[in-house]
């Protein structure tokens, strides 16, 4: 009887000490043994596997269709269509690349898709995630995700982009392609920019779309934020506001149609009653209003009144319009009265609520006006519609009616000093043309990633690997708080209100908004109280639950909430950051391992293979000691020994020594040094 010790590190191959090889006879999984004095093996021999050291690393095996839910909103309380109703925010897709990773590589993916995922503002690459490790053993234990967010953006030193960065020199006509070019002028230096109109009022009036100016590159705060504009060198008419990203763009050569990002399910509605479903109807006839130019908030002088408007869905028509909201309870007030006490407007932020404010003459933002806010009025016509997912990344807006009028722009609160949080794009080019999906929810769902006409090049694309949902803009547009019967003149008395999850913080000046985080890891009942998913989901492979519960370290837990009392979340004091821990340890791949010698007379039998084998010896799982990963010792409590069918002495000088899986190809979870020890009798 004799032992063979075999080790896949060897000295003489410079090997020896090394943490892990992959090169030739050093594979920890695939090594051979040459000796330089043979090793003779007597007649009628038999072989057992005595003890096997090896050190096996955690990784994933993640399959194309992994996807689970990221969610920043208002938490569902209740289940069926009032859950859904209750809450303005969509839960966003995030699908891991397949592959099979180590434990940090896994973090790092998770991280990575995480950040580059399109979300609100306020979170936007404000996500990490750690390994967790046990401290008495250095085990892992999973992972730590935390998503922290920007904060009050009034106070931060990038709160007003007018002060940082100069002019704002991000202006855009959103009709560029049908209306190019823009007949307004931006000018100045900091910490403001002038806009003025430089062309002749038209017959259009207020609704020339060649007068109408985006920015199209800093998102507005959503803590304490502050739009001001200055209007005293604009009398004869203007429109200031917010709205969602606004572009055009082809899907072929300058023959084809102009598309644009209008809400709804595509195009405009044409000028004639219910003419479409759950589209952005320009006209609204209901109150015989004319808007071509769109705006989610938004002010107007006309030159007689003042009158404030936001983007709703109205009930009876099915169509997204422009509805007017009857700021403090009372009907506008005029130019005349407007221009004799304000000088300029304020939009402000408050988490998801908006206000309005008017600027009192030479006095500061404390002594504003307040024109629409909750304080005055909740009823869905007296107040602005909640902040949402397709109305998180807003831009600043405006148009001025009289030619040589300008607007000052004087603040524009922002978590951003550079294009950070993208805007989409659209590049012309000769034939066709590429329209780029920016950060937001809203452009990244709005249109499908299809190429363009046949025969060009034209196409919509998104510059990072995210998955998409073409449908779920209409669904957030359409939700409760978003709709009502936008005719003042109705009957039927508007009791609708709406509510507010604010902002907070742990003293008087807030922090942050009162979104709470919540993750869809797995399976959650349909209509449930956990359920955030509607519409139709559609990602690039896959569709439907999530599936990750167990590979993020959560065993059999399906939903996390930030409201949960069972021990994972952790909350940091300024309320900013919450970060959820791993219950369980994460499911890593796990497979049968078996020792195979491929130089030798013995046989077995694979089912798996059909066919004949050189395997001797099936691993445990787990070590003496209980372990899974890392350094393992395996004896068998029993040798099972295998003949080497030889009827003559065989003369050893090289042992091929192989650690396979059930299909015979070597196992790639292994590191460091392999040892098998063999006995031979």
């Amino acid at each position: 009887m004799s032992l063979i010790i075999a080790s896949s590190t060897q000295e003489q191959y410079g090997g020896l000490g090394q943490t892990r090889t992959l090169a030739g006879i050093e594979d920890p999984s695939k090594f051979s043994n040459h000796f330089t004095s043979p090793i003779t093996i007597p007649t009628n021999a038999e072989i057992a596997v005595e003890s096997v050291k090896i050190r096996r690393q955690a990784l994933y095996d993640i399959e194309d269709n992994t996807v689970f839910y990221h969610y920043f909103g208002k938490e569902q309380t209740v289940s069926g269509q009032a859950g859904k109703d209750s809450r303005n925010s969509m839960p966003i897709p995030i699908k891991p690349q397949s592959g099979v990773y180590s434990f940090s590589g896994f973090a790092d993916e998770l991280q990575n898709r995480l950040n580059e995922a399109y979300s609100n503002p306020e979170i936007y690459q404000k996500h990490t995630v750690t390994r967790d490790f046990d401290a008495a053993t250095g085990r892992e234990k999973g992972f730590k995700f935390a998503t922290t967010q920007s904060g009050n953006s009034y106070s931060t030193e990038r709160s007003n982009i007018m002060e940082n960065v100069g002019a704002v020199q991000y202006w855009a006509a959103p009709k560029q392609l049908t209306d190019a070019p823009s007949i307004t002028a931006v000018s100045g230096g900091t910490p403001e920019s002038v806009i003025t109109r430089v062309a002749a009022t038209t017959a259009e009036g207020l609704d020339d779309r060649k007068a109408s100016l985006i920015g199209t590159s800093l998102p507005f705060g959503l803590v304490q934020s502050v739009f001001h504009i200055e209007t005293t060198n604009c009398t004869g008419g203007w429109r200031i506001g917010l709205s969602r990203p606004q572009i055009e763009y082809r899907l072929g050569d300058v023959t084809t149609p102009v598309f644009d990002l209008l809400p709804g399910q595509g195009g405009i509605v044409p000028d004639v009653a219910n003419a479409g479903g759950k589209q952005y109807r320009p006209h609204n006839q209901i109150i015989n209003r004319n808007q071509e130019d769109f705006y989610d908030y938004m002010v107007q002088n006309d030159g007689t009144d003042i009158k404030v408007f936001q983007c709703s869905h109205d009930s009876e028509t099915n169509e997204m319009v422009m509805s007017e909201v009857y700021y403090g309870n009372a009907k506008p007030i005029t130019s005349a009265t407007f221009e004799a006490t304000y000088d300029g407007i304020y939009f402000q932020s408050f988490g998801d609520e908006m206000r309005l404010l008017f600027r009192v003459i030479g006095k500061p933002i404390a002594d504003a006006d307040t024109a629409v806010a909750a304080s005055i009025s909740t009823v869905v016509d007296r107040c602005f519609a909640p902040i949402g997912e397709t109305r998180a990344a807003l831009y600043p807006r405006l148009n001025i009616l009289t030619q040589n009028e300008s607007l000052k722009v004087i603040h524009w609160s922002s978590h951003y000093s550079d294009k950070t949080f993208r805007y989409p794009t659209y590049e012309t080019r000769a034939i066709g043309g590429v329209l780029t999906t920016g950060d937001d929810f809203y452009s990244n769902n709005r249109v499908g990633r299809f190429q363009g006409a046949p025969g060009n090049d034209s196409q919509i694309v998104d510059t990072k690997l995210r998955p998409y949902c073409i449908s779920q803009t209409v669904v957030c547009d359409t939700k409760k708080d978003y709709t009502w019967n936008t005719d003042p003149t109705s009957a039927v008395a508007l009791t609708q209100t709406q509510t507010y999850v604010g902002t907070v913080g742990p003293g008087a000046t807030p922090t942050g908004m009162a979104f709470a985080k919540v993750m869809i890891i797995g399976f959650t009942r349909v209509d449930g109280v956990n359920d955030y998913l509607e519409g139709k989901y559609r990602t690039l492979e896959t569709s439907g639950s999530a599936n990750a519960a167990g590979i993020l370290g959560f065993g059999s837990r399906n939903i996390l909430r930030q409201s949960s009392v069972a021990g994972f979340v952790t909350i940091s004091a300024n309320l900013l950051s919450v970060t959820f821990t791993s219950t369980d340890q994460p499911t890593f791949r796990v497979h049968s391992c078996f020792v195979r010698v491929s130089n030798l007379g013995q046989n077995s039998f694979n089912g798996a293979k059909q066919s004949t084998s050189k395997i001797i010896y099936h691993l445990p799982r787990f070590s003496n000691d209980g372990r899974e990963f890392g350094d393992l010792f395996l004896t068998p409590g029993e040798k099972t020994y295998i003949k080497l069918n030889n009827a003559a002495p065989i003369m050893l000088n090289q042992l091929d020594v192989q650690l396979v899986d059930v299909n015979e190809r070597p196992v790639d979870d292994l590191s460091g040094n392999t040892i098998v020890v063999f006995h031979v009798k």
